[in-house]
């Protein structure tokens, strides 16, 4: 079980990863290449092109994954620690996005802190509702929890790692609801690249 200093360590995350939701941003994307590949999870399985533009490392070198070309870096844009992309053109509603942080977990394993992130979602918010949970495995056959919620207008898609030292990487589509299962199925895939590095 999670000590209390993680206890509140995943109700501050949980509450980071539903303000991710960027209203009113002006920015732009430009379309780019798709090489074709494809990837499944346990869940429901989508086959969908994987573009695998770039290699993004995390500049502390905790976590690698593949970042298509159209995803518009916006790294520390709402908290300095994370990174952020947006996946499509801001709209008045706000922006699409995924972001990444990192958490230490020690002395959890992945399976641990999933659960111990639904069993800490309600302190996120009144409204906050998991859809989701189960374990994975990513493109690479690397060990994932994935985890689908509501909050709200937005819908919420996170991909967590371990890494062997017990910090927990946590990647998160944040979405409208009504265009969620259309951004999910173009980001899952490059969201299931999300691999802890050796050594981190």
């Amino acid at each position: 079980m999670a000590s209390s200093h993680i206890r509140s360590c995943l109700r501050t995350a949980a509450a980071v990863l539903v303000a991710v939701w960027l209203s009113g941003c002006s920015s732009s994307t430009e379309d780019g290449e798709v090489v074709g590949t494809s990837s499944s999870t346990t869940a429901a399985t989508t086959t969908v092109p994987l573009p695998v533009d770039e290699l993004f490392v995390d500049p502390d070198g905790t976590y690698q994954l593949r970042v298509p070309s159209t995803w518009q870096a916006n790294h520390g844009l709402v908290v300095a620690e994370v990174e952020l992309w947006l996946v499509e053109e801001p709209t008045a509603g706000g922006a699409p996005n995924v972001n990444i942080l990192t958490q230490q977990a020690p002395g959890l394993t992945l399976s641990e802190y999933r659960d111990a992130s639904v069993g800490n979602a309600p302190a996120a918010g009144a409204d906050f509702e998991v859809l989701s949970s189960e374990l994975i495995d990513g493109a690479n056959g690397q060990p994932l929890a994935l985890m689908e919620y509501r909050a709200g207008e937005q819908q919420y898609l996170g991909v967590f790692g371990m890494t062997d030292a017990g910090q927990a990487i946590v990647a998160t589509l944040t979405a409208p609801a009504d265009r969620y299962d259309e951004l999910k199925a173009a980001v899952l895939p490059a969201l299931l690249t999300l691999e802890p590095l050796p050594g981190a």
